[in-house]
Order: structure tokens, then C-alpha cells, then sequence
């Protein structure tokens, strides 16, 4: 890991460039498909007039075939897509024997907000055509983390239906990039300064509205309401205040919150195919099932309140 991290704090010096970060796009095509997994392909149709791409990922061991998780790839909003996050989202619908609908919203800066979370409730209606939203749990790691807390936001304040719950992966929800944990963790994850972070959200925000908006930096918002959260997250990444702050707000504010913690991770560090990303994948297919079937699963069997996954400890 250490060696791993230290590679890409290299490619820090290169600084952030849009063609360069796409590049990524033709490595994953690499990879061999995951086992025990069917990819189905689809196209919807918007009423925005315009058409996205998206992937279903079906388990061969499917055991909640009425219910589905709504996946938001990361990417800083301005590259990745479905085929980036293929293996991640693979072992997510392994672990938790369920369906992934994951999509490929507009990246920036081609589209700015709203685009991405206009994109996420056609999406969102997609499934609601055939699944009940109470079937259906939103995840997403770093920027997409982002996506899918704004878009349950979203849906609150338009007084419509909520999924069942939240997940998110080592969300960037401050888009402000102030917090001590940026400049704290820098040595310890790969994620660039503060200053060019900066101009990636920029990528992202339209010039009118500020960064700490709470429609670009959710953790901004007002949480009443939300459904049930899952936060996963190490203590090392660089956007680790960004889970503590949504941890306390969330208390606060009395809802139910669980924070799956770690620490000497870097950043969504449940892409590595190392065994506390295996860890990550267990705990969190334990909470969506928890979410599903509350009245047969105790969460206090699998993840305990003060949960630390330390590698030095596996």
C-alpha cells in the first residue's frame, strides 16, 4: 500500500489536467471481468431530452431480487465512469447479493451542476418505473458520494420519495477543501493541495454559486429528514473531516448515521484489491442488508460503534 500510494503522490507534480485524468479510461478496459457477475447494458432516456449509458450488475448468488442500489461513480465530477468503477461496484454486488444500477452522468467541464444530479433523478425515476423507492439504497465513493447525498437533498426538498438509505465511500462533500484534514493527511494519501482541488470543484460549480452552497457542498445542508446513512472512511485520507463533520451534523440532527473507520488508507482505498478493502465490502453489504431486512439482521453482530480497521492489526 505505502508503495502504491507513493507512485501516485508522484503524478502530484503533473497537477490536474482533464485529458490526462481521462487517459485512465483506456487502462480499465485491462481488466478481466469479475467472476460471478452478468453486466447488462441499457440506454434512458431523459426527460431532459438527452440519453445516459448505464450498467447493471447481477450476481449469480442474486438473494434480493426485489431491491437494488443506485451507484454514483467518483471521479473529482470530471472523469471515471462505470467501466473505471467495474470492479469496485463487482465486489459491492458479490458481498451484498444484490443488483447495481450504476450510471454514467455528465462530467465537468463540459457540464456543470445541476447536470450531474439532473442526471441522477432521471436515473433515480428509472428505477422507480419497476422498484419501489423503499427498495432501493444510494452509494457512491468521493465525488460520487457527493452525487448521491445532493440528490437525496434533492428529492427531500422536492417533497418526493427517499430511497432507503445512503451510502458513501470516502465522500468529498466539501467542496471547500478548508478543512485541517487536507493539510494533515497530505503525506499520508495522494489526493493534490487544497489549491488544485480548487480548481477541480471550479470544474464542477458554476460561476454564480459559491462552493460552500449546500447544493455543491452537501455538507453545507440541512440534514433533517434523510433516510438511514453508512459512512466509510480512513482516518488518513485527506477528506476524512469531510465524514467526521457529516458524522456529528448527523447526530445532531438525530438521524441515524453508522461510520465504518479506518486508518493508513488512502483515499477510497476499497478500490485496492488488498484485504481491508475486502473488510470494507463485508461491512458495507451488512449494512444494505440491515437496511433491507431490519427486523431479521442486528448491525451490532457485524460493526461495532467504535469500529477501527487498522492493517498493521490483519
Amino acid at each position: 500500500m505505502d508503495v502504491i500510494v507513493q507512485f501516485m503522490q508522484m503524478h502530484r507534480i503533473q497537477g490536474l489536467k482533464v485529458e490526462r485524468l481521462r487517459k485512465v479510461h483506456s487502462l480499465t478496459y485491462l481488466l478481466p471481468p469479475k467472476k460471478g457477475i452478468t453486466i447488462q447494458k441499457t440506454t434512458i432516456k431523459t426527460e431532459y431530452g438527452t440519453e445516459i449509458d448505464g450498467e447493471w450488475f447481477i450476481p449469480a448468488d442474486l438473494e434480493y431480487n426485489e431491491k437494488v442500489i443506485l451507484y454514483f461513480h467518483g471521479g473529482g465530477f470530471i472523469f471515471c465512469s462505470t467501466t473505471t468503477h467495474r470492479d469496485l461496484i463487482c465486489n459491492i454486488a458479490l458481498k451484498a447479493k444484490m443488483k447495481i444500477f450504476a450510471f454514467n452522468y455528465r462530467l465537468a467541464p463540459e457540464y456543470k451542476y445541476p447536470s450531474q444530479v439532473d442526471d441522477g433523478t432521471a436515473a433515480y425515476n428509472y428505477l422507480c418505473s419497476t422498484i419501489k423507492p423503499k427498495n432501493i439504497i444510494f452509494a457512491g465513493d468521493s465525488a460520487g458520494g457527493n452525487l448521491a447525498l445532493s440528490l437525496a437533498l434533492h428529492l427531500r426538498d422536492a417533497k418526493k420519495p427517499l430511497p432507503k438509505g445512503i451510502a458513501l465511500l470516502s465522500p468529498w462533500i466539501d467542496l471547500t477543501n478548508s478543512s485541517p484534514s487536507w493539510f494533515k493527511n497530505f503525506e499520508h494519501d495522494f489526493l493534490p493541495l487544497p489549491n488544485e482541488m480548487y480548481s477541480l470543484a471550479r470544474h464542477y460549480t458554476p460561476e454564480h454559486m459559491r462552493l460552500a452552497d449546500p447544493r455543491i457542498s452537501p455538507i453545507y445542508a440541512d440534514l433533517t429528514g434523510l433516510p438511514p446513512m453508512f459512512v466509510q472512511v480512513s482516518s488518513t485520507e485527506q477528506v476524512y473531516d469531510d465524514s467526521a463533520w457529516l458524522e456529528a451534523k448527523a447526530k445532531d440532527h438525530k438521524l441515524e448515521i453508522t461510520v465504518d473507520l479506518y486508518k493508513n488508507l488512502p483515499h477510497v482505498f476499497q478500490a485496492f484489491r488488498i484485504p481491508q478493502a475486502q473488510q470494507a465490502f463485508e461491512n458495507l453489504a451488512a449494512w444494505v442488508r440491515k437496511q433491507h431486512d431490519r427486523e431479521l439482521f442486528s448491525m451490532s453482530d457485524k460493526i461495532s460503534d467504535s469500529n477501527v480497521h487498522n492493517p498493521r492489526d490483519m
